[in-house]
């Protein structure tokens, strides 16, 4: 294959990947932190999970507070992204390479995850006059287990919440750092 389409092949996989891995992890983190069932956002990933999550769940149920069906989608949905990325890059598929790439990429999905909500948070913060929307209120009840502790050391500066931008530094520190060259070590 030439390289343009590897190129175009390497860009639709993971988008597509990535979004759906996004949509689960959101229905994993909304379970998590029990949000409100009937929120916009909840049905949405519910409809988008519940055909793959409902049967799933008649093996790994629901137990203190952890939706294991949706994180083994998520384990699913990852790996074969996984593997695919591998073959289109044309790395050979080894089991240590495939395990390594899986944990490291899953780990940056929930990043990307906070990464991308937080954005949506400090944005509404900064520019919304009404602060209250259904959707917004599910996304600070995820996002806040994370920016909590960073405002106990970052204070608002003239009303302006800057812990956002510590919390994006530091989830980009820790992919680049630490995630990144796990995936280069798998020839990813």
């Amino acid at each position: 294959m030439s390289s343009g389409v590897n190129q175009t092949l390497y860009f639709l996989v993971s988008i597509i990947f990535n979004l759906y891995a996004w949509v689960v992890i959101l229905r994993f983190l909304l379970q998590l932190v029990h949000a409100d069932f009937f929120n916009p956002l909840s049905q949405f990933t519910l409809k988008l999970t519940d055909f793959f999550v409902k049967p799933v769940k008649k093996v790994l149920p629901y137990k203190k507070g952890i939706d294991y069906a949706s994180l083994a989608l998520l384990l699913i949905v990852v790996l074969v992204k996984v593997i695919l990325m591998m073959l289109i890059v044309g790395t050979e598929l080894k089991p240590v390479g495939i395990i390594i790439a899986l944990f490291a990429e899953t780990l940056i999905q929930f990043l990307n995850v906070y990464f991308y909500l937080i954005i949506i948070v400090a944005l509404a913060s900064w520019f919304m006059r009404e602060r209250y929307t259904p959707v917004l209120a599910v996304i600070n009840k995820v996002t806040d287990p994370i920016m909590r502790p960073v405002r106990r050391f970052i204070q608002p500066v003239s009303g302006i919440d800057l812990s956002p931008i510590v919390v994006i530094i530091l989830i980009k520190v820790i992919e680049l750092l630490l995630l990144m060259p796990l995936l280069r070590m798998a020839g990813y």
